[in-house]
């Protein structure tokens, strides 16, 4: 419809200045509107070759309804009629959809959480009147700062509105509920169809992934903390319509996942704070100790549930580092090469029950035993333990009792539990300490 652009529509004794178009579907196209100085947006149904009753009676039902309601999570329409022979309404501007906002990639846990909980608000309030929106997917989905509103009525199924075939396939097919693909049922779909789309929409905030098909990404592999809502997710995108829960009990299980994660949080917040002796500006201190209470509490959860670690990304959250302190990192060298000290010695001891020998080191006679016998004792002097934790002892007992080439590849493996301790317990995101 370029033939609109900079053309002024005049209502109520307003005048808005038309002036791009934002885009387009099935059903109307969508115009960025100025009026003293202020966006809106104007919807115009899409004239594009034959326009049925039933579009046509469709687009006036969403204008009714929108334009009554005052719930804040549903879009209002403020004004419409027609302009050039095309029927149009006029809504509030947004800036983004929940489309931009999933592709940006930069929405907090908590920021998530408060607009999902809008957006089941927003479907709990139709549904509670009978209505099933049936095409609910991120671009539907309006945000500006922290609003958020439902949009796009114009294949919803109002009550006493007898406007669907048993023949139409309504909706985007990414988050169409399995019943929605079957032809000729049209009629029979119920608000369960919303819910599993909403199941669908939750799981793609937080994996960036839309879940189509029976196999997905779970949300737990992408965030360890917000594991709670895989159980919720799998009940809301059950094949069978009657599986999957109600709106009111979708609400109820949000709120509670999120309570216990919020409260974990904060928690671990308050201990951080109390702890901390870093003398920094109030508001970046603040940042960092938020960011750290969501990672330890990511891996408490997965040590808590012992989850296996490969399945998670171990560089999530790599805003901050994190170093164990010397007690951790000493004690990590003393157990790792106690265990490798420990496997050559037992292998040793395999043979010497099927009546091989191998010849211990010589630490008497032997320089080059000796040798490599102190620059064990070296190395175990950089990662002293108090008694209780020491290993030393038997660190070099075992090794002295081992042939010579096979101490000479266990001071070889030194080196790299040294790197291991550098690359990942020193400066390294959380997952990593965990490993």
């Amino acid at each position: 419809m370029p033939k609109f652009k900079n053309k002024q529509i005049k209502m109520s004794g307003k005048s808005y200045k038309l002036i791009e178009q934002l885009g387009s579907g099935g059903a109307g196209v969508v115009w960025l509107a100025l009026s003293s100085n202020k966006k809106y947006a104007v919807k115009f149904l899409n004239t594009h070759g034959q326009l049925s009753e039933q579009k046509k009676q469709r687009f006036q039902n969403e204008i009714a309804f929108c334009k009554k309601t005052e719930n804040t999570n549903i879009v209002k329409v403020l004004e419409d009629g027609e302009f050039d022979n095309s029927v149009f309404y006029i809504m509030p501007y947004y800036s983004k959809t929940l489309r931009k906002v999933i592709d940006e990639n930069a929405t907090s846990i908590d920021k998530a959480f408060t607009y999902i909980e809008k957006l089941c608000q927003a479907i709990k309030f139709i549904h509670d009147k009978n209505i099933i929106h049936r095409d609910i997917k991120p671009e539907n989905i309006l945000i500006e700062e922290n609003k958020l509103v439902l949009a796009d009525f114009g294949i919803a199924h109002f009550e006493n509105h007898m406007l669907t075939k048993d023949s139409d396939l309504l909706a985007n097919r990414n988050y169409l509920a399995p019943e929605q693909k079957i032809k000729g049922k049209a009629n029979d779909i119920t608000s369960a169809v919303d819910i599993y789309a909403l199941g669908a929409i939750i799981n793609e905030v937080f994996t960036k992934q839309n879940p189509a098909g029976s196999y997905f990404k779970n949300i737990s592999s992408i965030s360890p903390l917000l594991s709670s809502l895989d159980n919720l997710i799998n009940k809301m995108l059950k094949q069978t319509p009657y599986e999957r829960p109600k709106i009111n009990e979708v609400i109820l299980e949000l709120r509670l996942i999120f309570g216990e994660i919020e409260e974990s949080i904060k928690n671990t917040y308050d201990r951080l704070l109390d702890e901390c002796p870093i003398e920094q500006e109030e508001g970046l201190l603040k940042i960092i100790l938020k960011q750290a209470s969501e990672d330890l509490q990511i891996a408490e959860n997965i040590l808590k549930r012992d989850l296996n670690l490969d399945n998670f990304n171990h560089n999530y959250h790599m805003n901050i580092g994190y170093t164990t302190d010397e007690f951790l990192k000493n004690l990590y060298f003393q157990e790792i090469l106690y265990k490798k000290c420990e496997d050559k010695f037992n292998y040793e001891s395999n043979i010497y029950k099927e009546g091989g020998l191998y010849t211990p080191l010589d630490l008497k006679d032997n320089k080059e035993h000796m040798d490599l016998f102190r620059t064990l004792q070296m190395h175990l002097s950089d990662y002293p333990l108090e008694n209780y934790f020491d290993l030393s002892g038997k660190i070099l007992k075992l090794f002295s009792s081992c042939c010579d080439y096979h101490c000479k590849e266990i001071l070889k493996v030194i080196d790299n539990i040294i790197k291991t301790i550098k690359e990942k317990l020193m400066d390294a995101p959380i997952l990593y300490l965990i490993m």
